[in-house]
């Protein structure tokens, strides 16, 4: 359960952090995010150049997905939410977003060579949990107060 709560957490985070809104605190969360995978991966220029328009593309369908499957929050505020409906979004969603992850693998591999790209899927994971540290950290402080 715990496990589920901290992955609803990071696909929230994700959808603020890539959402449309240009937030400049979004935007600046984004671009520590770009500087932390380029820190970890080291790509060349030439990898670069190919790989970043790629990764933003990535970027907008997760948000759009994710997007899709938020809207429990629309209909969740009035008494007739559909259940079985709103399950069935969800399930479609996170299978979108597997589908998703494995087309975009298969481009990735193209232009990183597997160490690097094994590289961008932790620093991936790291900057999420880094993220959700901070979130935690702040959430304990704003309590002490």
């Amino acid at each position: 359960m715990r496990r589920l709560i901290l992955c609803f957490i990071v696909v929230f985070a994700s959808t603020l952090l890539f959402g449309q809104q240009r937030n400049p605190q979004l935007e600046e969360l984004r671009a520590k995010k770009i500087a932390f995978i380029k820190q970890r991966v080291n790509m060349t220029d030439d990898e670069e150049k190919a790989f970043w328009p790629l990764y933003n593309e990535l970027e907008q369908k997760r948000w759009e997905i994710s997007k899709q499957r938020d809207q429990w929050r629309l209909t969740k505020k009035d008494g007739n939410t559909d259940f079985a409906k709103l399950n069935d979004l969800y399930i479609y969603s996170e299978v979108t977003r597997a589908k998703l992850a494995r087309t975009y693998h298969e481009q990735f591999k193209k232009i990183l060579p597997p160490e690097k790209l094994f590289r961008y899927y932790i620093a991936e994971r790291d900057f999420k949990e880094k993220v959700l540290e901070e979130i935690k950290r702040k959430a304990n402080e704003a309590r002490r107060k």
